[in-house]
């Protein structure tokens, strides 16, 4: 046996140009492509546990045009334009429902609005656009538009500039692409 040690195999150049076999590429693609697919269908899922919860300045920014369009004095809507949210301060966010993969939450919370005009000056306001607007406005309309402008001088004549309400909210949303989405929710005030 020890002349055999030192014996030397070569291979021959038709050996070392055959063709491997392509099972193991085949299974390796399949493979990568399971993997993207599953990737593709779970994106929400992967995306909000990598994004997780909306953060409390997330839920704030969000919230603030949605808060100033929802203020009611007196049984009167005061318009967007002469409200602004001075606090947004959200209280609790959790896991509301989990549908198709998606995460959803509910956040509650409290925030103060204030007028950035008085009632009077949004009293007058109101009455201009209905001006500006009558000659459009069918029958129906024209009635909701004095009936509004009517609204606006009762409800609101004697509110200062810088009267502050405040206002509580619930609010269901969903993260997507690491940005809170509002789905639902609705505003209460105490006014």
């Amino acid at each position: 046996m020890g002349g055999l040690g030192g014996l030397k195999f070569k291979q021959t150049k038709n050996q070392r140009n055959k063709p491997r076999s392509l099972w193991p590429k085949i299974v390796l693609g399949a493979m990568i492509f399971g993997l993207g697919y599953v990737g593709y269908t779970n994106y929400p899922v992967i995306l909000a546990k990598i994004a997780g919860k909306p953060s409390a300045a997330q839920i704030e920014e969000l919230l603030a045009e949605p808060l100033s369009s929802s203020l009611t004095v007196n049984e009167f809507k005061v318009p967007a334009k002469f409200v602004e949210i001075v606090e947004v301060n959200v209280r609790n966010v959790e896991t509301f429902d989990k549908r198709d993969g998606v995460v959803f939450y509910r956040a509650t919370g409290s925030a103060v609005a204030r007028l950035t005009a008085s009632g009077a000056a949004i009293g007058k306001d109101v009455e201009g656009q209905i001006g500006a607007n009558a000659q459009r406005l069918d029958y129906r309309s024209a009635v909701t538009a004095v009936y509004s402008r009517f609204q606006a001088h009762s409800a609101m004549a004697d509110v200062p500039a810088g009267t502050q309400y405040p206002l509580g909210f619930e609010v269901v949303l969903r993260v997507v692409d690491g940005n809170a989405v509002l789905v639902d929710g609705r505003v209460s005030s105490n006014n």
